[in-house]
């Protein structure tokens, strides 16, 4: 039997994946001098994991399903849906091209806010181009064949 996929959760694995990649340039970047409510901003992310993501799933469910046709949507569900790919790409891509560029360390807010929006955007792109020719991601479809 199939079950309707809840396109809510895909939506929140996309956000989540943007406020991981916040707080992991922070931790590795630095990221304490410059704006402060860049700061606060980047804050959120942080040590509240758990309340965050219970918010942040019930958020995303109500408006998967009230804008479901939304472009913004869309293009955020299938980057929630590549979250793996992400996960794995934040760190190897991401990281490395700061490492460098000599950006990982020692940089202001504002520098890990401008790489993590960047990193989210071109994922946003990435998963909107690959959706439209395969039905996984890359390393989603490695998992899934050495799982099964």
């Amino acid at each position: 039997m199939q079950t309707k996929r809840i396109i809510g959760y895909d939506l929140a694995r996309a956000l989540a994946i943007f406020g991981m990649v916040i707080v992991n340039y922070k931790v590795m970047m630095g990221g304490v001098a410059g704006s402060e409510w860049l700061k606060w901003l980047a804050s959120l992310f942080e040590g509240r994991a758990a309340a965050t993501s219970i918010v942040l799933i019930l958020i995303c469910i109500h408006h998967s399903e009230k804008f479901n046709d939304s472009f913004i949507v869309k293009a955020l569900v299938q980057t929630g849906q590549l979250a793996l790919t992400f996960y794995v790409a934040h760190v190897i891509i991401g990281m490395g091209i700061l490492e460098e560029m000599s950006f990982l360390y020692n940089q202001s807010i504002e520098m890990v806010w401008i790489a993590g929006i960047t990193f989210n955007l071109s994922a946003i792109l990435f998963a909107t181009f690959w959706k439209l020719k395969f039905k996984t991601g890359p390393l989603e479809l490695v998992f899934r064949m050495v799982a099964s």
